[in-house]
């Protein structure tokens, strides 16, 4: 038996912990100038988005069928290489906001930082989407 409740209860608390993560992220920017929190906000505000992406984002059928034959080998390496890009940002982060120098960083570098967050967690779970319309832009490059 599938309700609409409990098909959007994991999307209901998923935004939940988004808000939760953005608001204690915000009291602690603004009480010590550190953006760690906000970039979990952003985190998981980007894997949902990829998620979606990946779920609802339209392919063509011929796509499909290439990306399901041949492309696991640079869906793997453009995983591998975005969760690295994504975790020396993040240990990075971290490290600024320990050592007291992200209190110091301006507006602009901590909105780059999160912004950064935001699409690398974007493209993690939507992986398969960017091989797909990488593969399709290289094709139509190259002919």
């Amino acid at each position: 038996m599938d309700s609409p409740l409990l098909s959007a209860l994991p999307i209901l608390i998923v935004i939940a912990a988004i808000l939760y993560a953005a608001v204690v992220g915000e009291r602690i920017h603004v009480s010590t100038g550190g953006i760690s929190i906000l970039g979990i906000a952003a985190t998981l505000l980007g894997l949902m988005m990829g998620w979606l992406l990946q779920r609802f984002g339209p392919t063509t059928r011929s796509m499909d069928d290439w990306l399901s034959f041949r492309s696991l080998r640079i869906e793997v390496a453009l995983l591998f290489s975005l969760v690295a890009l994504f975790s020396v940002l993040a240990v990075n982060l971290m490290r600024r906001d320990l050592t007291g120098q992200s209190r110091k960083d301006s507006g602009r570098r901590k909105f780059a930082s999160l912004a950064s967050m935001f699409l690398l967690a974007i493209c993690i779970p939507a992986r398969g989407k960017l091989v797909a319309y990488l593969v399709v832009l290289l094709a139509r490059a190259n002919p």
